[in-house]
This record gives structure tokens, sequence and C-alpha cells, in this order.
């Protein structure tokens, strides 16, 4: 006979990647959740802003490259015609470089905004049960990502249908212990 602790084998703290006040908490301690679950949601207006902008950077480099290339394309044809002089047409060249660059750090940027856009949005990684809630909607949570300390954990959560026996076994005990034992 022992005494001991039955614990789940893995638990998973839930922080959040988005940092901002929580607006729904959709989980309580106890509730089981499937895989991507809604379990909390983050103000998502400062994300949505900087969503927008890059939208609207988006637009603006997409244009700037448009212009860029009928420049150039101008600019081939002036120079084939020595209305221009190579120099010109160089620069011409280095404008439409310039903007395809733009254009690329605009869609990183887009991209990135997205993922942010998504992060307000909190969902279970595994399929378990909440263990511990270490928030109330109204909190100000911090980012997982952009603090030191690890963020604001939000969730503890476990599957329950695997678990493990901690306990202290007498050594004398130890002998006599076989595999295919029940435990009781």
């Amino acid at each position: 006979e022992a005494t001991g602790n039955v614990e789940p084998i893995r638990t998973v703290e839930i922080t959040s990647k988005a940092s901002g006040e929580i607006l729904r908490l959709h989980v309580d301690v106890g509730d089981e959740v499937q895989p991507g679950a809604l379990l909390a949601e983050v103000d998502p207006r400062d994300v949505r802003n900087g969503f927008d902008q890059a939208e609207a950077d988006l637009e603006v480099a997409q244009a700037r490259l448009e212009i860029s290339q009928a420049q150039l394309r101008r600019s081939e044809e002036l120079l084939q015609s020595g209305v221009i002089s190579a120099q010109e047409h160089e620069s011409r060249n280095l404008d439409f470089a310039n903007s395809r660059a733009t254009l690329v750090k605009a869609e990183t940027n887009y991209e990135l905004a997205q993922l942010r856009l998504d992060d307000v949005i909190i969902r279970a990684p595994l399929a378990g049960t909440v263990l511990e809630k270490n928030v109330e909607e109204g909190q100000v949570i911090q980012s997982a990502s952009g603090n030191v300390s690890g963020g604001t954990t939000l969730f503890v959560m476990a599957n329950l249908l695997e678990m493990q026996v901690r306990t202290l076994v007498d050594e004398t005990d130890m002998g006599q212990i076989r595999q295919g034992m029940p435990a009781l």
C-alpha cells in the first residue's frame, strides 16, 4: 500500500500571442474541449488598425510598382530612340527594383498583420479539460511573444484520459512488484 497523486501526464499552459483586454471567455474550469475550440477573445482594435494600415500600404506598393513598370517600359523605348541617356534609364531601372522590394516588404507586413489578427482568437491546441482559468473578462493580458516573462497564462489544460500516479513506495515493497499486477 502507498499513497500518492493521480495527475495528468501532460499539462499545457495556454497563453496569447496578442496583448490587450480579454473581451470574452468561452470556457470555464472543468469544461472539456476539442482541438481548435474557441477559448477566449482578445480586443482586436489595435491589431485591426495595424492590419488596415498594412492593407493600405500593400495597395500603395502595388500601384507604385505598376507605375514604375510603365515608366521603365517608356524609358526602354526612349533609350532605343536615343532621347534619354543610359544613366536616366538606369535610374528608372533602380526605381523599378525599389518598387518591387517595397511590394515584397508590404506583402510580408500584410501577411504578418493577418496572422496577428488571427492571434486575438485563442483556441485549444489539444483535446482536454480546462484545469485552471487564470483570467477574467476585462483583464488586460501581456503577449507571450512580446514579453520576457512569457506573457499571461490564460488557462491550464490537460488530457485526463492519460493519467499517471506519483507515489513513494517503500524499498522493501519494491521486490514484490511484478509486471501486470493490478493497481487499486
